[in-house]
């Protein structure tokens, strides 16, 4: 069977990638360096990499320029070819490794000037058989027809970021910590936590507790209120995860991460 298609058309996709939650971990300390490949038709392109976090909010748009696609626009607007999107974890030596994937369609628009605009959504990623977090992002494919097309996002340096209409709306937030202190904590490397810290982040900020001296001795902090003021999404749909990761405060500056746990909604709080 053979399918001979007379014309093409130019096209521009716009990737929306604002963040992920949940990643597999992809580095013996338990996080990742994630960076996500957009794939469509015979082009690719990536995020930045981000250090270190299993949520990242990458907040960027990728420009898909000039794309031939074959076909009628009419059919490609009911059945638009599909957007894949790989993450991975970046590793200074070798290969970046495998985190998972995930598919969706993009919103078409045969008319630039199409006043719809696409809605970030939560879309499952899965490596293999395992689920592998989730990635909030949205799209869309213009049909370059010789109208103008809308202004590209406005930049953070050399970085195209998610424009307003689809980002979300922020507003200031308070999120106040009670961290009381620490129980049954498992050997790390062979050798006991004894002097542990937490770090809670939300949305690349970080309030950092006391150090625990001894465990032993007390297995509490002394200072065990924290406070963020932040701002977050106004929608719950949008608000990133509470991350939080304990850290083993050891002899010569070592600083492992022992232990990691991810709330994703503060709703209930």
């Amino acid at each position: 069977m053979f399918l001979h298609c007379q014309k093409s058309n130019r096209w521009q996709l716009r990737a929306y990638v604002y963040q992920a939650r949940d990643l597999l971990a992809g580095d013996s300390n338990g996080l990742s360096d994630p960076f996500a490949r957009i794939a469509f038709m015979d082009k690719s392109m990536v995020t930045e990499k981000l250090d270190k976090t299993l949520c990242p909010t990458w907040d960027q748009s990728l420009i898909f320029e000039n794309l031939m696609i074959y076909g009628d626009p009419l059919a490609i607007a009911q059945k638009p070819p599909e957007i894949v999107v790989e993450i991975f974890d970046h590793d200074t030596f070798g290969a970046a490794e495998f985190l998972g994937r995930t598919k969706m369609c993009p919103m078409v628009k045969l008319d630039p000037g199409d006043p719809k605009v696409p809605v970030l959504q939560w879309y499952n990623i899965r490596k293999g058989n395992q689920e592998g977090g989730e990635l909030l992002a949205a799209f869309e494919l213009f049909l370059m027809n010789g109208k103008d097309l809308p202004f590209l996002p406005p930049k953070r340096g050399a970085l195209y970021i998610v424009p307003n209409g689809i980002r979300p709306v922020m507003q200031r937030t308070a999120i106040e910590v009670m961290s009381w202190g620490v129980r049954n904590m498992r050997k790390f490397q062979l050798a006991s936590v004894t002097s542990p810290s937490i770090e809670f982040e939300v949305g690349g900020h970080v309030v950092q507790s006391k150090i625990i001296k001894n465990t032993k001795r007390n297995p509490n902090f002394d200072e065990p209120i924290l406070f963020f003021d932040i701002m977050l999404p106004k929608e719950e749909l949008y608000t990133p995860p509470l991350n939080i990761r304990v850290r083993d405060n050891r002899q010569f500056g070592r600083k492992p991460v022992v232990g990691i746990h991810v709330i994703k909604s503060l709703e209930e709080f």
